[in-house]
């Protein structure tokens, strides 16, 4: 059995590389086995290859050069053990070192092939010239790809760089010219090529790159991936290097997506089988400041909050004000109940809060686009968000334990009681949606992102029966919020709110002077 290494940076090509050769005649007469090597939670490349009938084994969450080390020579036995191949084709992480691989004790290699994405280089040499520089130096055959995407020339002056230092590299700028290459002359170079001694560096400074996977449980915001990714990425500093992923729609077609050199790809696959599951890994450098799953997770999924009653500011003057109360012309009598109903209800408030970010822009004066979704909210609200570079849904709610004591105050027969409790209840609801929208205010400012006032389905002239669509966006009892067919939330005392994002929004006021609808909420603050 001989075992053919394949090395490249995150994005640089490999999987590509390796179908293209299985596909050639040479290979399609060997018993081949594919040993994928992903740093993430999850083999993208493994589910394509597999696609394509190709038999392959997978080692995941870590790399093999590394973390994995000590597992690579044992599922090479397993390997052969149980398939009996004639060669194996084992895809290294994009995160590996190949002199790393090389030194593995019990590790034999037959050949060693490495991927050059041209497009990646003058990141490689700013990124870490000297330990590059090794990883090629130790390759022997380099296949460039993406030449077509730069000038001639600039991958000619790649092809001298990479000969200064090794003059016997054999590099093949195009698949094409393997219709003119046989399996033999690889062969040959692997055999004789001569390396001078290179002495190990201490204190080697390996490029330290971390990765997540998103595991998606929120409805897909098909825009985001087709459109907007590469849009966002770049709003947040741009720091995602490298992103793969499969989502399978409503009619269970499956599609990869794949972000390398700043651009977005997808694929469809038509024979993958993924078990329901949509995700996402990403790989960025551990020296950014802000790590970007702290955003993306945000567009993945609906996120609660954590939102506890003793972080809110329910003030006496403002609950007054909220209930239509002159603080100072109180009686000692109605101000001891005031006070008593509100101690009450903090006792049994239980606070919920969440929020996801989604695509969309102005359509027209009046709609916008929001997650996918045409909305109409009006005139007004559409001219107060169409600068946003993203939307936020939040969702927020007193809590089903105050909902019933309000009830319960309503069933007492005490009107003054009811009235009390139920304007308690209101100022709770909105007391959550202004800390809601602190925190987030407080999140997107360390992008230098701003955020909007909120406005919710049902106030400015927007149609209250656009709240199907607005829940259609989040997962099914969101923060334990149901709605009804009616488009009421229950519990009753919930609030849904969107809220517009980015580097040219402004938090406006209430347009209260301009609005018609002469029953809003705001018109009492």
């Amino acid at each position: 059995m001989k075992v053919y290494l394949v090395w490249g940076f995150l994005g640089a090509g490999k999987t590509t590389l390796i179908n293209y050769l299985l596909s050639t005649g040479f290979f399609q007469q060997k018993k081949v086995v594919i040993l994928e090597n992903e740093s993430g939670s999850e083999s993208v490349d493994g589910t394509m290859l597999q696609s394509y009938q190709y038999t392959v084994v997978d080692i995941k969450g870590g790399c093999v050069c590394c973390t994995l080390r000590l597992t690579l020579v044992e599922t090479l036995q397993k390997i052969e053990q149980e398939y009996h191949p004639d060669m194996v084709w084992m895809e290294a992480s994009g995160l590996a070192s190949l002199e790393d691989l090389k030194s593995i004790p019990g590790l034999a290699l037959d050949g060693v092939i490495s991927v050059l994405d041209v497009m990646q280089y003058r990141f490689l040499m700013k990124l870490n010239p000297v330990f590059y520089r090794r990883q090629f130096y130790f390759s022997s055959i380099v296949f460039l790809t993406k030449t077509d995407n730069i000038d001639v020339e600039l991958v000619e002056d790649i092809v001298k760089d990479l000969w200064s230092f090794q003059p016997s590299l054999y590099i093949v700028r195009d698949y094409e010219e393997l219709r003119h290459i046989d399996w033999q002359t690889f062969e040959k170079i692997w055999k004789e090529q001569q390396m001078l001694f290179l002495p190990a560096i201490r204190n080697q400074r390996i490029p330290q790159f971390e990765t997540h996977t998103f595991y998606l449980k929120t409805p897909v915001d098909w825009d985001f991936w087709e459109n907007d990714f590469v849009r966002l990425n770049n709003l947040f500093g741009g720091d995602i290097i490298r992103a793969k992923g499969i989502l399978t729609d409503s009619q269970g077609v499956s599609r990869k997506y794949d972000f390398a050199d700043g651009c977005m790809e997808s694929k469809e696959f038509p024979n993958v089988h993924t078990d329901g599951k949509n995700f996402l890994s990403i790989w960025w450098n551990s020296s950014v400041k802000h790590s970007p799953d702290s955003w993306l997770s945000f567009f993945l999924n609906a996120q609660e909050l954590s939102c506890s009653v003793t972080e809110l500011e329910l003030k006496n003057e403002s609950l007054c004000e909220f209930l239509n109360f002159d603080l100072s012309m109180l009686t000692p009598d109605l101000t001891d109940i005031l006070y008593r109903l509100k101690r009450e209800a903090l006792a049994v408030c239980n606070p919920r809060l969440g929020v996801r970010f989604v695509t969309g822009n102005k359509i027209d004066k009046s709609h916008l686009k929001v997650g996918g979704i045409s909305f109409q909210p009006s005139y007004i609200i559409t001219k107060t968000l169409q600068n946003a570079d993203f939307y936020i849904l939040m969702v927020s709610t007193v809590g089903k334990e105050l909902d019933s004591w309000i009830e319960a105050k309503k069933e007492s027969g005490d009107v003054v009681e009811a009235f009390i409790a139920d304007g308690i209840g209101s100022a709770l609801a909105e007391e959550i949606v202004a800390y809601g929208q602190k925190k987030i205010e407080k999140l997107l400012q360390q992008w230098g992102l701003n955020a909007s006032n909120a406005y919710s389905p049902g106030y400015c002239d927007w149609n209250v029966s656009e709240q199907k669509m607005f829940f259609s966006l989040l997962p099914s009892a969101f923060c334990d919020i149901q709605l009804t067919d009616s488009c009421l939330m229950l519990p009753i005392k919930s609030v849904s709110s969107l809220i517009g994002a980015g580097m040219k929004i402004q938090k406006k006021a209430y347009g209260c002077a301009i609005c018609k609808n002469k029953n809003c909420y705001k018109r009492k603050l």
